[in-house]
């Protein structure tokens, strides 16, 4: 490994990787927790996915501010306010005994969360060159699929043994040890924002507007692609269940398919990084593409496997790549508020699909659904392949300065 790259992960082991290994820990525990939760408590299945939904319009609500708030007061301050208010959101739901205060609870879990992924996201930016992000940004998403696997499980025993509220204060305690690490490796910076004193919305409608060709095309990737992951997540369980599969088989399954994922993640960024970008996003959505189209054709535990894994394979080639396109496409002036624009863009889509789902399935059925969403991963992948460019042939801009200024030269 080069010595730039050397030195850049270097910087990143204590102020995002680590602090990222806690939170991902307490994160994703509270995802599986959250709907049992909601039942303990006297709601049904319904009020389950209200919460749960209320978490991603939570997330989806703070893209944009959270995009003004990197720009304005920095990405270190961001993460830390975001991490606090996941911390509150955990605690606040360890105490709740309604499912209208839990769903309350969620929507600021989800807005502390999407907080400190657009601050983080920002940071890689700032630290990394072109050349290295795209390991730099697949090993963090990595940690997050480490987390699916390790905070599920944890959290699950810890409820069973405790209760649920000692598992959503272990949670929160997880994100304070990872705000200390923050609080303490992440130098503060500030990113000096052209036309700093207008309004947010008039700054935000400039950057629309400036980087439409940006949002146009790399946005239909990014809505494709989070489209595609969101039917990976809810119709192939339920496609397992309508072939007559076991609750444990379809855990098996889908545990077998995010192993598989997970150990994509390295060689997913040195693929984005020494072949480009659209190698791994062009691939994992053809791949996601295929896996749902052949889904409606299985009929057995073995076939489904088969084509579940193929799925794994298919979201695995993609570990961090809309995360590592909008770093590519932002500009070094308002950067925040370009990344808050493209994580909303993503959101929709992830947001979007299982309105889509239901809707299709209800006038349809199952198998059309998955035909749909194989379908749209079909044309993400053309559209990515003819339209959206090739950012790692950019030259890498110059090291932005210690105050976290823009440098002269290029945008990255």
């Amino acid at each position: 490994m080069p010595s730039g790259a050397r030195a850049a992960f270097r910087r990143l082991t204590f102020s995002v990787y680590a602090p990222a290994v806690c939170i991902a820990i307490g994160y994703q525990a509270t995802l599986i927790l959250l709907p049992l939760l909601v039942l303990e408590v006297g709601g049904g299945p319904a009020a389950a996915a209200a919460v749960l939904g209320m978490r991603g319009i939570g997330t989806m609500i703070s893209d944009l501010p959270s995009g003004v708030a990197v720009t304005r007061l920095g990405d270190k301050i961001t993460m830390v306010a975001g991490i606090v208010l996941v911390a509150v959101a955990c605690t606040g739901i360890a105490l709740a005994g309604t499912p209208w205060m839990l769903g309350a609870f969620a929507l600021v879990l989800g807005a502390g969360f999407g907080a400190l992924m657009l601050g983080r996201l920002n940071y890689v930016a700032r630290q990394c060159p072109v050349a290295y992000r795209g390991r730099a940004i697949t090993l963090l998403a990595g940690i997050q699929r480490v987390g699916l696997f390790v905070g599920p499980a944890a959290g699950g025993l810890v409820a069973e043994v405790y209760g649920y509220p000692v598992a959503f204060v272990a949670a929160a305690l997880l994100n304070v040890a990872g705000l200390v690490l923050i609080a303490i490796f992440v130098r503060r910076s500030r990113v000096r924002a052209r036309g700093g004193s207008q309004p947010h919305g008039a700054v935000i409608a400039r950057i629309l507007r400036d980087h439409r060709r940006e949002f146009t095309r790399g946005g239909i990737a990014s809505v494709s692609m989070q489209f595609v992951r969101s039917a990976r997540q809810v119709l192939i369980p339920l496609w397992g269940e309508a072939i007559g599969l076991d609750a444990a088989s379809i855990g098996l399954v889908f545990g077998l398919s995010s192993a598989v994922d997970a150990a994509m993640f390295y060689p997913a960024g040195r693929l984005m990084d020494f072949r480009g970008r659209k190698w791994s996003l062009v691939p994992s959505l053809a791949i996601l593409g295929a896996s749902l189209a052949l889904m409606p054709f299985t009929s057995t535990f073995w076939t489904y496997l088969a084509v579940a894994l193929l799925a794994g394979i298919g979201n695995g080639f993609g570990t961090g790549i809309i995360m590592a396109l909008g770093a590519d496409l932002s500009p070094r002036t308002n950067r925040g508020e370009f990344l808050g624009v493209w994580r909303l863009l993503g959101d929709t889509g992830h947001a979007a699909g299982p309105f889509v789902f239901s809707a299709v399935t209800g006038v349809f059925a199952l198998g059309a659904t998955l035909g749909l969403a194989g379908a749209v991963g079909f044309a993400g992948a053309a559209v990515s392949a003819w339209l959206v460019p090739e950012t790692l042939r950019r030259r890498p801009p110059p090291p932005e300065s210690p105050a976290g200024g823009p440098g002269p030269g290029p945008t990255s």
